[in-house]
């Protein structure tokens, strides 16, 4: 099957954006048009990523993030950059094709992000608010500051979390926003927190 029928057909389980939408769901780079060999799925496409994926036999890499370190994958700012010409040169050698899902997977019902966080998490159950923007709010156990560190750590598997503040500190409600962007989502955003 060819790249750019998995990437229609990824787009066709989204669910359409808003026709006026601009979105950064693009092929970030590459030739949709070749037979796909195997996907890596991948928050953030970085060069051991793309290393990697080529390692694997897959040629095709679906990311949320940028490539190439702007919002909307725009790069003629970038064509005396040495990082974003090292990083070209290593997709043009292994034939590696990068598109990104993020507007598509964040405007999915539910948001295919922030639900599938809550999922591996296991806090599906004490999630109290219904959207996930600009941010959810979770009710858990009564439990500390350090256990929820703790968890979160362990169960995405990374080498630990920074805790500012009392690690000890009694909690019950946790919320997890997405971004701030510098625009009204932002005091959304605190106004979650504040609650």
């Amino acid at each position: 099957m060819k790249i750019s029928e998995i990437i229609d057909k990824l787009e066709a389980y989204h669910g359409p954006l808003e026709p006026e939408r601009r979105t950064c769901d693009i092929v970030q780079y590459g030739d949709p048009d070749q037979v796909c060999t195997g996907i890596v799925l991948s928050c953030c496409p970085t060069a051991e990523v793309i290393r990697k994926a080529a390692e694997l036999g897959c040629n095709l890499i679906i990311g949320h993030e940028p490539l190439f370190y702007d919002g909307w994958d725009e790069t003629d700012w970038l064509q005396d950059n040495c990082v974003y010409q090292a990083k070209k040169q290593l997709l043009d050698r292994l034939g590696i094709v990068v598109y990104r899902d993020h507007d598509h997977i964040h405007n999915h019902r539910p948001d295919g992000i922030f639900s599938g966080l809550a999922k591996m998490l296991g806090w599906e159950q004490y999630q109290e608010t219904e959207n996930y923007f600009p941010g959810t709010a979770y009710h858990l156990p009564l439990t500390t500051v350090r256990a929820v560190a703790e968890h979160v750590a362990h169960t995405m598997q990374i080498d630990g979390i920074r805790i500012i503040g009392d690690p000890e500190m009694p909690v019950e409600r946790v919320a997890i926003v997405g971004h701030f962007f510098g625009t009204d989502w932002d005091r959304q955003n605190i106004q979650l927190i504040e609650k």
